[in-house]
């Protein structure tokens, strides 16, 4: 059975990679930051976004406007990967 794929879009954030050579409480603190900073640089460029944390490294983020999102979270340091997703659900290979 086949249904009509409805596709969510969103960015994923991950940190760099230097993140996880700290000792644990620094890491902890780096990512609140990282996470922070991302918030309030999306803040400051006026994009309507959500960021929500969905890992130890990763956050997701909404926005109506993605590409700006992107472009404003490329900006930020400590930012690793950028990745535009697009979600849809699975309904098996036939």
């Amino acid at each position: 059975m086949r249904t009509t794929p409805t596709a969510s879009r969103f960015l994923q954030v991950v940190g760099s990679p230097e993140i996880f050579l700290k000792s644990r409480p620094t890491r902890v603190r780096f990512i609140a930051m990282l996470t922070d900073n991302v918030r309030r640089a999306l803040e400051a460029s006026g994009a309507a976004a959500i960021v929500t944390r969905t890992g130890i490294q990763e956050m997701r983020i909404d926005a109506p406007d993605l590409e700006k999102a992107a472009a404003v979270v490329a900006t930020v340091f400590g930012t690793g990967r950028i990745s535009l997703v697009e979600s849809v659900p699975y309904d098996g290979f036939d």
